[in-house]
């Protein structure tokens, strides 16, 4: 694809998500056109381009079309190496992409509760927005830009701030913003470029599907390291220094930068030991595999935490997304061994747990999915994934995974019981 052919982009004028592609391709000199969309009648060509979502943006680039904004700005970034937007080293790119994800799910979602709701639920919303802008004052205190002198990707993705924040607020009646209180919180520190050499850690438990996807990653490339169990009910000062946002499992550990979101360490251990590269070198193939783990996420990922979790009503609506989520990845795999190609890449990575953990899901909550008949492509993509020396070689002891699966299931039980 070469990256003179023409470019157009979906959008509404009106979106703060489709501002952000326009705001990155004027960065980048691009000259585009921009074909207004009427999302409550959506052209057939907004249907063709983002068969998935159906929604605004869409980025048109020659025979590309890339949907899902963070996911552009990426395409764009690679395709246009001029006025980068994204920084050089690994490890504040991976930041960059976890304060992105951060303020989607902490200050997009709830700013939406606060804007479509009123009351308790408003509320909650503006609550939640008002912890998030908090910890985003933090990062950026002191200052100009959080790139630096220059705006980068963490500006432009919560560059709506400065703007649709007041429409939000006026409209919906609500005051978000006022509610921050500037602190003298420590602000995240980033290294400067890194020895390659430098040692490195994974903070885990040895059970969660997410960490696996590191293993497998860092043996797949060769490198050697540390696996800190950890406790997630009793966790520990490293964990809790390391992850001090989520808290959570994985963190990867290098030197003395530490990652966490599982798809944002997968993409720094890609960018920074470049053997065996498990993400594709063309620009659009990279902005696919991300739209599909990001896909797998929302659309099989949360599902299934819905059927394992729950009973009756609410599990059946679980298993029932699960299903939808996986007709349409049988279709993104049949005929392919994986979904890289010949060889497992990224999105074999990230949907890799399908192939294993699945199994203990189904068994421990009583539901099934997972059919042979029904999905032939994925079958098969399974029992190669299994057969990958790498992958075969790093799984957690199958006896001792049905009986956590197990014993988690009642603990789900057990809370479901008292509330009730």
């Amino acid at each position: 694809m070469s990256k003179f052919e023409k470019v157009k982009l979906l959008g509404t004028g009106v979106s703060p998500f489709e501002w952000r592609i326009i705001w990155a391709l004027k960065l980048k000199g691009i000259e585009f056109e921009f074909i207004k969309e009427d999302v409550s009648n959506k052209s057939l060509l907004l249907l063709e381009k983002n068969p998935v979502y159906k929604m605004i943006p869409v980025l048109i680039h020659g025979q590309n079309a890339i949907s899902e904004s963070l996911i552009i700005l990426e395409y764009i970034d690679e395709t246009w190496k001029q006025n980068p937007i994204l920084p050089k080293d690994p490890a504040e790119r991976a930041y960059s992409r976890f304060w992105a994800k951060f303020s989607e799910e902490k200050i997009v979602e709830p700013s939406r509760l606060a804007f479509h709701y009123t009351g308790d639920k408003q509320a909650e919303g503006v609550k939640l927005m008002a912890n998030g802008l908090q910890i985003l004052e933090n990062q950026i205190k002191g200052k100009k830009f959080f790139g630096g002198d220059e705006i980068g990707y963490l500006d432009i993705v919560i560059g709506w701030i400065a703007y649709w924040l007041h429409f939000s607020q006026e409209a919906g009646d609500y005051k978000g913003l006022e509610l921050v209180q500037v602190t003298s919180g420590r602000a995240l520190i980033i290294s400067e470029i890194m020895s390659r050499g430098e040692k490195v850690k994974l903070l885990g438990t040895g059970v969660s599907p997410f960490e696996w996807r590191i293993i497998w990653a860092l043996k797949l490339k060769g490198i050697e390291f540390e696996f800190i169990k950890e406790d997630v009910s009793n966790k520990s000062l490293l964990l809790l220094e390391k992850n001090p946002v989520y808290k959570m499992i994985p963190v990867l550990i290098h030197g003395q930068n530490a990652i966490s979101e599982s798809l944002i360490i997968l993409e720094y251990i890609d960018e920074t030991w470049k053997v065996n590269p498990i993400l594709p070198k063309d620009p659009a193939e990279r902005a696919y595999a991300r739209f599909w783990a990001k896909f797998s996420e929302e659309k099989i990922v949360e599902p299934i935490k819905l059927a394992f979790h729950y009973t009756g009503e609410k599990q059946a609506e679980g298993v029932q997304l699960l299903e939808e989520g996986l007709d349409i990845l049988e279709g993104q795999i049949k005929g392919k061994k994986f979904f890289g190609g010949d060889e497992i890449g990224f999105l074999d990575i990230v949907v890799g747990w399908i192939a294993y953990w699945l199994h203990f899901n189904q068994e421990a909550a009583g539901y099934k999915v997972m059919d042979q008949a029904k999905y032939p492509g994925i079958d098969m993509w399974m029992k190669n994934f299994l057969q990958v020396d790498i992958i075969k070689e790093n799984l957690p002891p199958f006896d001792a995974m049905m009986n956590n699966y197990k014993m988690y299931r009642k603990m789900s039980l057990a809370v479901l019981n008292v509330t009730q």
